[in-house]
């Protein structure tokens, strides 16, 4: 349960929806690698490529295009 001083107002629901879940939030060490796995592949695909490690605004809206807009926009086109 989160500290009462934080938050004891919401253990009788929090409670509730734990005893609903019927263990299924137990984590296990397979449920822990499965999870380190896959943020592996996220950062090896983030190393793919620098626009995936692009850090501001400007730098990401100096490589985006949105194509298939303004007056001349054809809908249903993604």
């Amino acid at each position: 349960m989160p500290p009462k001083e934080k938050d004891q107002q919401n253990w009788q629901l929090i409670g509730d929806i734990i005893s609903k879940n019927e263990g299924r939030d137990m984590v296990t060490p397979e449920h822990i690698r499965f999870s380190r796995d896959r943020f592996l592949e996220f950062l090896q695909i983030r190393m793919t490529s620098k626009l995936f490690r692009l850090t501001t605004a400007d730098a990401i809206n100096q490589q985006v295009q949105f194509l298939n807009t303004g007056k001349d926009q054809q809908f249903g086109l993604m």
